[in-house]
């Protein structure tokens, strides 16, 4: 998705036809590019997971 959006190859094709070839939302879309832009450019930043700041709670049901 970041390589469709990429600006550098030319121009770049709309956002709802980018989120057709990689089968997500066209809000994905948005959310992934202006994280991206947030970020600096940092492509591991991007697509990298944040860690919890407390561990998962355990199930009740047992």
């Amino acid at each position: 998705m970041l390589l469709a959006l990429d600006t550098s190859a030319g121009g770049v094709a709309p956002r709802a036809v980018i989120a057709g070839w990689v089968r997500v939302s066209c809000d994905s879309v948005r959310l992934i590019s202006k994280r991206y832009a947030e970020t600096g450019g940092d492509v591991w930043a991007t697509v990298g997971r944040k860690e919890r700041a407390l561990p998962p709670v355990p199930s009740s049901v047992t």
